[in-house]
């Protein structure tokens, strides 16, 4: 499902209340508009030309207002960032900035401005609406769910009677969230050249919040490793063994097994790396690519060529032990039987080490490739040695290693 975002469609005359309460906390002041986001005493009786609108891309998640945990169930969110791709997601500076080692990349200032203070931290940016072609590419949702006492001439949401009660609480809610409001500071505006869903996952990780649903493809969860870097998140907590991140990746592992490992090796995470090797076995290493090899470095490709030989060599050195009769006189076979039975043993190792990728031979495999011998032979003592001799052939390639 691909990254969503609220579009406020928000009309040039009525900077009011409505746009104020669509905005909940609203961001700085924007020059090109007749009025500003924060002006609470806006009068909307006034006669506005509807076909004028302005559509700005917000969160689903990150939006304002939004109870992201109980951390933050009094606290607005006072840090807007603005991806490549003109979303924008709300949060909480003092909890970025806690978990984050360099400011966010020294984006966010260590104090908040007063709105008239003609000075303006760098990091900030005036709100540019984005562009129709981006706007048309989310969810066209308003966020309150009930209309505020002083927009009479605002149809309701619904017009069910039954449902009047419930509006009148909700309406006594959002009141309350929008006084709250207008006693916030002005939010930090911070833009960034990532996109929309790079962004998106991060502040889900850093929230502790599930990303499943928006199920993020490879390449946008490899986007989010260097943001972490970039930006001073703990890689450890955020992309550790047994995350929510790293299953992501993992989970793309037998589809893209080479891309996976190459992804862990380059960014040091050697228990995604080990994790994702053991796909690898699946596919030659002929079909590593330049890219591939200089993201690996030395080391991991080493690990990675000692995997695949390995495990080729010690099956030769499993299969190719041969396989020994029983002795004259302890069974109802002759010498011609048991010699048949070697060169049919033989036959099935020399097909086995023939067949391409050794290194990926199934447990499953061996037995079904040696098993039909069982059925053919008709002395129960040369039965018996020669499902002995089957069971330590699996057993002892069960007990290869796989991983790096």
């Amino acid at each position: 499902m691909q990254h969503q975002a609220h579009v406020l469609q928000i009309n040039d005359d009525l900077f009011g209340l409505k746009a104020s309460a669509l905005f909940a906390g609203g961001l700085q002041r924007v020059s090109s508009y007749p009025n500003s986001l924060f002006d609470f005493s806006s009068d909307l009786s006034g006669s506005s030309d509807m076909s004028q609108q302005t559509q700005i891309a917000v969160s689903t998640t990150f939006y304002p207002g939004a109870l992201l945990s109980n951390d933050f169930a009094e606290v607005n969110a006072d840090l807007v960032i603005q991806s490549a791709d003109a979303v924008f997601f709300y949060c909480h500076s003092s909890f970025v900035r806690s978990k984050s080692s360099n400011n966010f990349n020294q984006l966010i200032p260590n104090s908040q401005k007063s709105p008239s203070s003609s000075s303006t931290p760098s990091s900030c940016a005036t709100l540019i609406p984005p562009p129709d072609s981006v706007a048309q590419n989310y969810i066209k949702t308003p966020y309150l769910t009930s209309i505020d006492s002083d927009m009479q001439d605002t149809p309701p949401m619904s017009p069910a009677s039954s449902r009047s009660d419930m509006s009148r609480r909700s309406t006594t809610d959002d009141e309350e969230q929008l006084q709250r409001l207008q006693n916030a500071p002005l939010p930090i505006l911070v833009p960034v050249p990532e996109t929309a869903a790079v962004i998106n996952i991060v502040l889900h990780l850093l929230y502790d919040l599930s990303f499943e649903p928006y199920s993020p493809q490879l390449d946008v969860l490899a986007a989010v490793l260097p943001f972490i870097e970039k930006y001073g998140f703990d890689q450890k907590a955020l992309v550790g063994n047994g995350s929510q991140l790293s299953s992501a990746i993992l989970a793309f592992a037998s589809k893209y097994p080479l891309e996976v490992y190459a992804l862990a090796a380059q960014n040091r995470l050697h228990d995604l790396a080990v994790s994702a090797s053991q796909y690898t076995l699946s596919v030659s290493l002929s079909c590593l690519t330049d890219q591939q090899a200089m993201d690996m470095g030395p080391m991991y490709m080493k690990w990675l060529f000692f995997l695949h030989l390995g495990r080729a060599e010690a099956l030769k050195r499993i299969l190719v032990t041969p396989f020994e009769p029983h002795a004259p006189g302890y069974g109802t076979c002759d010498g011609e039987d048991q010699r048949a039975l070697a060169r049919a043993w033989g036959l099935v190792t020399a097909y086995v080490l023939s067949t391409g990728a050794m290194q990926n031979t199934s447990i499953a495999t061996l037995r079904s490739t040696y098993g039909p011998l069982v059925s053919s032979v008709r002395c129960e003592r040369c039965k018996q040695i020669l499902q002995d001799q089957i069971q330590r052939v699996v057993q002892n390639w069960s007990m290869v290693k796989c991983t790096i």
